[in-house]
């Protein structure tokens, strides 16, 4: 193993610094951005710079073979690196990735963070941080979500050398909601749904975009960008955001006709001037709790009440999958479940009798 610090001659007598690594058994170069200029008056200088770069390389070789981190690895700011790791991550889970680190943000309270101080308890600390909802305002699924994404980055960073090990692995994420009666939470019942749609909203836009969810499948991505044209006899076709080259085909029940109003030119908006995310989300949640609806939805549990009711009306397995742009069955099994827990529930409700 040995670094040294070589000169490559140029031209017009000019030299350019560079680094020649040997490490096991192969060799590899590393060009400095020094160039040492004929009759350099800083050359002394420039030598002892590109000399303190290569002892630091040679630190670093050796810490990979002695499993040891050097400092200005150790120190780097974990939030940077994170943020860093998107720009140029391309897979599909990407917004769930930026929306975990929002959340680890918040929890913190910091927008530095030396990456040797996520240990086993601070993992532990986001993990429950995600788990109340008081606090980060998840719910369902979500919480795990955002925690498998923040032990994802956790991953890559061990993999570049930043750590040595990923406490985030050994985090236990047991008790948080991921089955079936998670999702039977965050579902609306027939009835729910009855109830909410003849309970006025404040902000109507919210409600008629969240109706068009439980009717449609389709997310608020879908929905800001849906116009007239993908609106043909009785038919909806649209892409979903998060599943490239994905296409789904509903046909529209009688009621998304009274949620979507008279028929305007195909290249408008169905919904023109939507309001923010957060926006909806708050005039959701009053709608919701104003109600009498005891539950905690979101906008995206507009998509599962969609899913649960078509698996409660007799939809099979795949043509749930197919209605709601599902690339494999995996997820639409979630629904089956789901409707198996209400049942039981409707078993526990009927009324007690003396005998």
């Amino acid at each position: 193993m040995s670094v040294k610090l070589r000169e490559k001659p140029l031209k017009n007598g000019r030299t350019k610094l560079y680094l020649d690594i040997y490490y096991n058994g192969k060799r590899s170069y590393e060009y400095l951005d020094i160039v040492i200029e004929k009759n350099d008056p800083d050359k002394t200088e420039k030598k002892r710079i590109a000399k303190k770069i290569c002892a630091k390389r040679e630190i670093e070789v050796l810490s990979q073979k002695y499993d040891h981190i050097p400092n200005h690895k150790r120190n780097i700011d974990f939030i940077f690196f994170w943020e860093s790791y998107t720009v140029n991550y391309i897979r599909k889970d990407i917004r769930m990735i930026k929306y975990s680190l929002e959340k680890f943000k918040l929890y913190t309270n910091k927008n530095k963070l030396p990456i040797m101080e996520i240990d086993l308890l601070k993992c532990e600390g986001f993990r429950d941080y995600l788990k109340d909802y008081s606090k980060s305002g998840l719910s369902g699924s979500t919480p795990y979500d955002y925690f498998k994404k923040f032990r994802k980055v956790m991953k890559a960073a061990m993999k570049e050398g930043y750590i040595n090990n990923n406490p985030a692995t050994l985090v236990s994420l047991t008790n948080m909601s991921r089955g079936s009666n998670s999702l039977v939470k965050e579902v609306l019942t027939p009835n729910e749904l009855v109830s909410l749609a003849s309970h006025p909203c404040k902000s109507n836009i919210t409600k008629l975009t969240f109706l068009l969810a439980c009717y449609t499948g389709m997310g608020m991505a879908e929905i800001r960008v849906l116009k007239w044209s993908q609106i043909k006899n009785d038919i909806l076709t649209y892409s979903r955001a998060k599943v490239k080259e994905s296409v789904v085909k509903v046909e529209l029940n009688k009621s998304v006709y009274k949620i979507i109003g008279e028929r305007k030119p195909d290249n408008y908006y169905v919904f023109p001037n939507i309001p923010s995310d957060p926006s909806i989300s708050k005039s959701l949640k009053l709608w919701v709790r104003n109600a009498g609806i005891n539950k905690n939805i979101s906008f995206y549990c507009g998509r599962h009440t969609f899913g649960t009711l078509l698996v409660r009306n007799g939809a099979n397995v795949r043509t749930a999958a197919e209605l709601l742009g599902h690339k494999s069955l995996k997820h639409t099994f979630r629904y089956v479940k789901a409707v198996e827990e209400h049942k039981k529930e409707a078993i526990q409700n009927l009324p007690e009798i003396d005998i």
